[in-house]
């Protein structure tokens, strides 16, 4: 019989700085290539939307990766965007975020759909993470979770018009321009 090895933080530590994204996941092991050029061209637009909006209504912190996350000892992940609000700064450790985010954005890749689009969202749920979004570049697509009795709902499906944010009042971005191949 074997013995199922759970990992933990203290294991992630030991990882190799590589350029690769190692994520812990219910104490197990998930290691993604480095993003290709158009998910950064995404993810700055998204990221640069939110800072501007976070500043503006002192909403508190927005955070691009690499940045650890560490939801629990066995569970590290690394979202594309991390969101904090103001009230909750506190969760902001000097190596990493310790607790749960408010907001949180993945922009997906074919390495990482079912990590995001699964694994992530009910991870997410379970430990109370108040919006999330998956930006899927391959299909042009914003989906828009937020809490529901069980788990997080998809409130939004987003492939024209705005993505609008029902957390960060009044933030909306348009999926055009989020999209655009223009650089």
């Amino acid at each position: 019989m074997s013995t199922k090895i759970v990992l933990t933080y203290e294991d992630y530590l030991a990882l190799p700085n590589d350029g690769k994204r190692y994520e812990i996941m219910r104490g197990d092991l998930y290691v993604s290539p480095s993003p290709v050029p158009r998910h950064q061209i995404i993810l700055s637009r998204v990221f640069d939307a939110l800072r501007e909006y976070a500043r503006a209504h002192s909403w508190g912190v927005i955070l691009p990766a690499p940045l650890d996350v560490l939801l629990s000892q066995t569970n590290i992940v690394e979202p594309d965007i991390i969101g904090i609000a103001a009230a909750r700064k506190g969760i902001i450790a000097e190596k990493n975020i310790e607790g749960t985010p408010d907001f949180l954005v993945e922009i997906i890749s074919e390495s990482t759909r079912r990590n995001d689009k699964v694994l992530k969202l009910k991870l997410y749920a379970e430990f109370g993470v108040k919006e999330y979004w998956i930006v899927d570049p391959v299909i042009d697509t914003v989906e828009i979770f937020s809490p529901a009795e069980v788990g997080l709902t998809r409130i939004a499906e987003v492939t024209a018009g705005t993505a609008d944010s029902r957390l960060l009042a009044g933030f909306s971005i348009d999926v055009a321009q989020l999209f655009s191949r223009d650089l």
